[in-house]
């Protein structure tokens, strides 16, 4: 496990940090699951993995500051940090937005 998190802090971290995607991603993560929340359908395994998800992310944000503090590349700090609530976003929506069915397309078709 300690062997992951140093393998985590040192990957590179993206040259340019899109606020704007991050945000729509953000934002379709958490309307997915207050959608499956309120039609009872986000199972305790998910509600259990948003708590551990988002105190683990915390964790290695904590982490890669205190990392770029001990460099003394203070500024690059948070780009990681970005960095490792990116990854976690995009995890997140890659698992949230697989679907079991597809939506109807014209003519009742499926897609």
């Amino acid at each position: 496990m300690l062997l992951k998190l140093i393998q985590r802090l040192r990957r590179k971290p993206p040259a340019d940090p899109d606020l704007l995607q991050f945000g729509r991603d953000v934002a379709e993560v958490m309307w997915v699951r207050i959608s499956r929340a309120m039609a009872g359908t986000l199972s305790a395994a998910e509600a259990r993995r948003m708590v551990v998800e988002k105190q683990s992310a915390a964790v290695l944000a904590q982490l890669a500051c205190l990392q770029a503090l001990l460099d003394g590349t203070a500024a690059a700090g948070g780009r990681e940090v970005f960095a490792i609530y990116d990854r976690a976003v995009q995890s997140n929506r890659r698992r949230l937005g697989q679907r079991r069915w597809g939506w109807p397309g014209p003519k009742g078709a499926v897609r």
